[in-house]
């Protein structure tokens, strides 16, 4: 009698894996939605053991961006302004919102932003800004009011001294009395 033995191989892999929250990643017979490391058990083609392990992670939306910081008043002499926000928990980039279209133009992915601003707009506009990442969009940001003029008013301080007031300009720019 003469026995021949073939010893064929048994395959182990093992695979990283990210869903996004409330999704679900199918392992053989199992159906996953929480992070973890998980083990299956296959027949390979050759009738051995074949066992997958997967290191599953679960990311979630970006998280709500803080309100947007910069100017929050606007006067025909400022072309552009520039704006930004705390980086969001999550976010990869940003998608930024100007409204209404007529303001301006915004631009930015990141934790910055620029308005270039239209001269011939005078009114509130409102700047917000959401989180973006391979799951999707986040909420916006709470809203940041801007006020534009293209009538800049002068600011200035004043001291009362006995029967005389003395004012002083703290405005940038010049401005004439016409």
């Amino acid at each position: 009698v003469h026995l021949t033995l073939s010893v064929k191989p048994a395959y182990n892999d093992s695979i990283t894996a990210s869903i996004c929250n409330g999704d679900t990643y199918n392992l053989g017979s199992q159906t996953l939605n929480s992070a973890g490391i998980y083990t299956e058990v296959f027949t390979s083609v050759s009738g051995c053991d074949s066992t997958v392990t997967v290191i599953l992670k679960v990311d979630s939306l970006p998280a709500k961006p803080t309100l947007p910081v910069g100017d929050l008043v606007i006067t025909s002499t400022i072309p552009s302004s520039l704006y930004s926000i705390d980086s969001a928990a999550y976010a990869t980039s940003y998608n930024w919102l100007l409204q209404p279209a007529e303001a301006g133009s915004i631009s930015g992915t990141g934790t910055t932003a620029v308005v270039n601003w239209l001269s011939n707009y005078s009114g509130v506009a409102s700047i917000m800004v959401r989180g973006i990442n391979s799951c999707g969009n986040g909420v916006y940001s709470d809203t940041l009011l801007v006020t534009i003029s293209n009538h800049p008013q002068a600011l200035f301080s004043y001291t009362i001294s006995g029967d005389s007031v003395d004012f002083v300009n703290t405005s940038s720019g010049i401005y004439t009395d016409a």
